[in-house]
């Protein structure tokens, strides 16, 4: 088989380390090839140490001098770096965090490895990724966010099924989800499970070796229920878009832990096994690596697999631009992505309408440095903006997650 080389930007970060980590783990015949870029060598050279107990002979790691040489030659480049909102060479972030970064990466990419596939991780990924699209004509792009991946545990325990048989279908930005259905082995059962889980869910009777460490995700499902109730569609996590206020209260912000550096670098310990090494690293973002490395073995591998994820539209949604990054739960191949075309209730779509077009308009101000269609985006909900913080002109630095619900 021949190598793959994933350009891993971020290569010391807890994520990327841990994905890396599960690709070597699940798969001793995929010959990797790491490329690791970023800014802490020590944090990449743990990131080796950590792998060499994971290599099989089928990986090999090499720290990157340049973000050129990570780049060239790479099959698929996965990017978990924390750039802010600082300018990167001629761009400009607009508001948008790595924003102008990656418009840096895709500029190199389009010249390096334009055949690559553009894996994003960091909040938020969906309106950066649109933005390369629209300037660079990169199709390969892939936002990761786990978020379905939490009401798929929580269900597959409430209905004590697998979790590969149930799939809740999902459609909408960032950290904002609406579930059109639910399959349970292939089958739709939302119009079924609906009056089920408002009689029956009590987070208490949610009880697995996942929501066992993780007890937030059972617990916050409450909110998505009361939203459930008042509107008759099921919701995904909330919290992230900040849309909805004064939902009932949960524990889920007080039971919720993540690994520090700290706790990584005791991960190092030789006496560890690699099983006790994995269950410390799959605590970032509850399993987010487990997750990631699905996706990636399933695009170089060939595997079909199915995921969530934000893509380009291309007519999944026939009433937004084709160039629109939409959440959907598709299948992963190395020659694309089979989207489903589902048909959205009104609710839905309406819920979806602005969102959609106000992310497309800000990527536009991203790809085009025009700051006309940032102010445009911020004011398509013009009750969350004072008219007056459009009007001068936009700082260098600035950050318009104040007017629009990016992440």
């Amino acid at each position: 088989m021949t190598e793959k080389k994933i350009a891993v930007i971020g290569g010391g970060g807890k994520i990327t380390t841990a994905v890396i980590l599960e690709l070597l783990y699940a798969d001793a015949e995929t010959p990797y090839r790491f490329s690791l870029f970023g800014r802490t060598e020590q944090k990449m050279v743990n990131t080796q140490t950590l792998a060499s107990r994971f290599n099989a002979g089928n990986g090999r790691l090499e720290i990157a001098p340049t973000l050129e040489a990570a780049l060239e030659g790479a099959a698929l480049v996965l990017y978990c770096a924390s750039y802010g909102l600082a300018p990167f060479e001629e761009y400009r972030a607009f508001g948008v965090q790595h924003g102008a970064y990656l418009m840096g990466i895709g500029e190199r990419m389009t010249k390096l490895c334009p055949d690559a596939w553009l894996l994003v991780v960091t909040n938020p990924p969906d309106i950066p990724l649109a933005a390369v699209r629209l300037r660079f004509g990169l199709e390969r792009v892939v936002g990761l966010c786990n978020a379905s991946t939490f009401t798929q545990k929580v269900l597959a325990a409430f209905l004590d099924e697998d979790e590969e048989d149930v799939w809740p279908m999902d459609v909408g930005v960032n950290h904002e989800l609406w579930y059109y259905d639910v399959l349970l082995r292939e089958k739709s059962v939302l119009d079924s499970l609906k009056p089920l889980l408002l009689a029956q869910y009590d987070p208490a009777l949610i009880v697995d070796d996942f929501h066992e460490q993780f007890p937030e995700w059972r617990e916050g499902f409450l909110a998505n229920l009361a939203i459930l109730r008042e509107t008759g569609f099921l919701h995904g996590p909330v919290g992230g878009c900040h849309r909805f206020r004064n939902l009932p209260k949960t524990r889920m912000s007080e039971l919720m832990r993540r690994p520090n550096y700290a706790d990584f670098e005791r991960l190092l310990d030789p006496a560890l096994t690699r099983e006790q090494i994995l269950r410390g690293t799959r605590r970032c973002a509850a399993e987010f690596p487990v997750y990631i490395a699905r996706i990636v073995r399933s695009i170089l591998r060939d595997e079909g697999a199915r995921a969530s994820a934000l893509v380009l539209n291309r007519g999944a949604l026939p009433h937004y631009p084709e160039d629109a990054m939409v959440q959907l739960t598709c299948r992963f191949n190395a020659d694309g992505i089979v989207r489903p075309v589902p048909e959205l209730p009104e609710f839905i779509e309406a819920s979806l309408a602005s969102r959609i077009r106000q992310n497309l308009l800000l990527a536009r101000a991203l790809a085009e440095q025009d700051e006309t269609y940032l102010k445009q985006a911020a004011l398509v909900f013009p009750e969350r903006v004072d008219f007056a913080e459009v009007l001068p002109p936009f700082p260098e630095d600035g950050n318009a997650e104040p007017w629009m619900s990016l992440n």
